[in-house]
């Protein structure tokens, strides 16, 4: 079951945004061909547990990378950096478009540790109040940035020319991070996965969004915002991509058992960029 929810997703994927599978297969090919693997790999032994740092971002790092060169946005934003392996693979995509701006907003170094969430009595609570401002899971639960990096830390500096970080909250900083920039062709939302900040960041994005843009999101079905918000707009959705992790940490609160499924929203159409 877990093979044919997965094919399903994939099927729907190349159809609703590529011509044929020969044409997203040579944007993963081209992404292969990157340095990627190799700049996460020269960094794993940083991150806890390390197997999270590139396997489980590869289909992630992919769609991002095809999307990217395919339609070519100007005007990206993302929430949720962490230690950047998603982040590199859109900037990655940008250097080979030859143009477009990252703006990127991360959080991940203003909150508790995820890994103890698992404490028991009142040190428990308090954290989990402080690591989820809505009680809701987060992606940094995956691969914790390191104590002595920055968010971002594995991105090389000649990548940083198209990508500008503000740090703090997205509650904080969307709002006038996006008057400034007026419009967003593709928008990822991997920041807090609780149902209000979601609501929050989808809310507030779409009404700067084009009408040929395109948002993203993990972990859309871990509560309702996801078909909540597409219901209400009654705009095209749909799941893309499904992960299931194999080798769950043994101190993560994050039940990687349970599937991860990755959707997109769009006002319009979007295939012939």
């Amino acid at each position: 079951m877990q093979l044919k929810e997965k094919q399903r997703a994939y099927d729907h994927f190349v159809d609703r945004f590529f011509e044929t599978e020969k044409e997203y297969q040579a944007y993963k090919d081209e992404f292969l061909e990157t340095d990627i693997y190799n700049i996460c790999m020269s960094s794993r032994k940083e991150v806890d547990p390390p197997h999270y740092f590139f396997d489980a971002h590869l289909n992630t790092c992919v769609n991002y990378y095809s999307l990217i060169r395919k339609y070519e946005p100007k005007v990206l934003l993302e929430t949720g950096v962490y230690n950047g392996v998603a982040t590199l693979s859109m900037l990655l995509a940008l250097k080979e478009n030859g143009s477009g701006t990252l703006y990127s907003i991360d959080n991940s170094k203003n909150i508790a540790n995820p890994r103890q969430m698992d404490v028991k009595g009142d040190e428990g609570a308090a954290n989990r109040d402080r690591f989820y401002s809505r009680r809701g899971q987060s992606c940094g639960d995956s691969a914790i940035v390191p104590e002595n990096k920055g968010p971002g830390w594995i991105i090389p500096e000649e990548l940083k020319k198209q990508w500008e970080l503000t740090e703090g909250d997205s509650r904080d900083i969307l709002p006038g991070m996006l008057d400034e920039l007026g419009e967003v062709d593709f928008f990822v939302h991997d920041s807090e996965h609780s149902n209000a900040r979601m609501l929050f960041e989808f809310e507030l994005v779409w009404n700067y969004l084009r009408r040929s843009g395109i948002m993203l999101s993990g972990h859309v079905a871990q509560n309702d915002a996801f078909e909540t918000f597409a219901e209400e707009r009654s705009c095209d959705h749909g799941v893309y991509d499904v992960l299931w992790d194999p080798e769950p940490h043994p101190n993560s609160c994050y039940s990687s058992r349970k599937p991860c499924r990755s959707g997109y929203l769009t006002k319009g159409g979007v295939k012939s960029a």
